[in-house]
């Protein structure tokens, strides 16, 4: 491959590092990542050039974007539009999708991936609005007000999370031109999710729910659930270490209210060593997702041969179900609650190792990156 430059755009997010690694792997010495934050940098290790919003605004850090070869935008926000549109028709942008920054086209209403128990108490506890919801949305408004579908024209390749939400997202979009598919995954297995952790299994029967601090993990209907099949004696394990803080503090307050001492939220950011550590104690894993959501998660999980529960209308679900993964629905688990009851047999969680190993491994991790670069670039 010849010698390119790379620039990324990205915010102060913890996938950020992976990434870089894994460009870094294919390119040597071709990235140049920039990140906007409105202060210190609490995720991203990697040596970057951090952007105000009055650069990004005034096209300051547009100077000089004309000398790379491909852009790689991870996750679509608003902040960035600016500087997509002022990028030479020539330089191919790839969209790397995150979820959140392409459900709004599958979905229309952020309300319609919530269950019932998390949409009442949503309305209850965190009404829509206010003064300074308001005024935050309007100066947004104002310094973001191109649309999306026009900066979803200039992008040529996008890479949303799983394959066939490609399609799901293309199928409701009604902008006009739709980039082409691309394949590309977020961290690898030896690296970043299970570094230290080739041989372990878990040990023990505590149950993990949701991956986040965000609504659409639905954690109060999954409290609700597990409530109802008896889960006496076993701990609830909610990681909420990142998300909306106010979703955070609601969860905290219904979590202790639901379980009292069997709940266990994880409100610190903690080292993926230490996470994947106390994921290890879980047996089972409740996602109660409606959209895709808490892949990374899911795949330490099989990987060390958790009993995995999902939506059915989830993507996730139909995405390993259809590549022989041995998971549940939480609908079965609504009819059968003797499913929490024993662990994973042994041959099913190697079934699952196999499958996570071939889509995650640093070898297809690197392979997935080269094809990228080679597709978004044209190289042979």
């Amino acid at each position: 491959m010849k010698k390119l430059k790379i620039l990324h755009l990205a915010n102060d997010e913890k996938f950020i590092d992976q990434a870089i690694k894994a460009f870094e792997r294919a390119a040597p010495g071709a990235n140049d990542l920039y990140i906007y934050s409105r202060r210190p940098l609490r995720f991203v290790r990697s040596p970057a050039k951090i952007c105000s919003i009055v650069d990004i605004v005034t096209g300051k850090i547009s100077k000089g974007l004309s000398e790379h070869d491909v852009v790689i935008v991870h996750s679509l926000d608003p902040v960035w539009y600016k500087t997509i549109l002022k990028l030479p028709k020539d330089i191919p942008v790839v969209w790397l999708g995150w979820g959140y920054d392409y459900y709004d086209i599958i979905y229309g209403s952020r309300e319609r991936m919530f269950l019932p128990l998390t949409s009442m108490e949503l309305q209850k506890k965190l009404p829509q609005g206010g003064f300074r919801k308001i005024i935050k949305s309007l100066i947004r408004e104002a310094l973001f007000s191109t649309k999306k579908s026009e900066i979803i024209r200039r992008l040529n390749f996008f890479s949303p999370v799983l394959p066939a939400e490609y399609c799901m997202v293309n199928d409701k979009y009604l902008g006009g031109a739709f980039p082409e598919y691309a394949l590309w995954n977020y961290g690898n297995l030896e690296e970043d999710l299970v570094k230290g952790f080739a041989d372990a299994q878990v040990t023990g029967n505590s149950i993990l729910v949701g991956n986040s601090a965000s609504a659409e993990n639905n954690h109060i209907d999954a409290f609700s659930l597990l409530l109802s099949l008896g889960v006496d004696g076993r701990k609830i394990v909610a990681p909420l270490s990142y998300g909306d803080a106010r979703y955070k503090d609601l969860i905290l307050v219904k979590g202790r209210e639901l379980l009292d001492e069997r709940f266990e939220p994880l409100i610190d950011f903690m080292p993926i060593s230490e996470y994947v550590r106390v994921l290890a104690s879980c047996g089972f894993v409740v996602m109660n997702h409606i959209r895709q959501q808490a892949v990374g998660n899911i795949v330490i999980m099989l990987y060390l041969g958790a009993k995995v529960f999902l939506r059915k209308e989830c993507p996730t679900y139909a995405y390993f179900r259809d590549q022989g993964a041995v998971i549940f629905s939480i609908q079965e688990l609504e009819k059968n609650p003797d499913l929490l009851k024993d662990r994973l047999d042994h041959e099913s969680m190697e079934i699952n190792r196999k499958i996570v190993k071939h889509n995650w491994s640093k070898e297809a991790s690197d392979r997935k990156t080269i094809n990228l670069l080679r597709q978004a670039c044209k190289f042979a």
